[in-house]
């Protein structure tokens, strides 16, 4: 009887040990991320439509405005943004992840401390990306960036 309850402790400790190894953290792993996305993307093209008006971009009319909007995704989930969508030309460093088709950008504000984060719905179809967000006034952008 006794020989019995130990067998039991024993195949129970190991039990125990087995799922312990296969269950660990995927936290303590390598990032998980989107390897579509890991790359250097340039705008391409923009459109958006609003309450009061809508419009587009393709690539010669960026070009010909001088429009500057890179994105850069790295396989550890840093990113970089740099555009002169705003005014001068900047280059904000940050962070991205992923989970479905929901992306989001979480960057370095210029001359602050502090980060912002913007949510994207994204596609990737060959060397095309292609992001979606809202606006708080209800105007819809979309964007294409072409894989450098």
């Amino acid at each position: 009887m006794d020989e019995l309850r130990i067998l039991k402790r024993i195949v129970v400790s190991i039990l125990i040990g087995i799922i312990l190894i296969f269950c660990k953290d995927n936290n303590s792993t390598e990032p998980q991320y989107d390897s579509n996305l890991v790359g250097n993307w340039k705008v391409s093209s923009m459109s958006w439509e609003g309450p009061t008006e809508s419009g587009s971009y393709d690539q010669r009319q960026l070009d010909s405005v001088g429009v500057i909007w890179n994105l850069n995704f790295m396989s550890d989930n840093t990113a970089e943004q740099i555009t002169n969508l705003s005014g001068p030309t900047i280059t904000q460093p940050g962070t991205w992840t992923n989970s479905g088709n929901k992306l989001s950008l979480n960057l370095k504000v210029p001359n602050s401390d502090e980060a912002g984060t913007m949510d994207y719905t994204y596609i990737v179809e060959n060397n095309l990306l292609k992001l979606n967000w809202l606006l708080g006034d209800g105007t819809i952008f979309d964007g294409e960036f072409t894989k450098q």
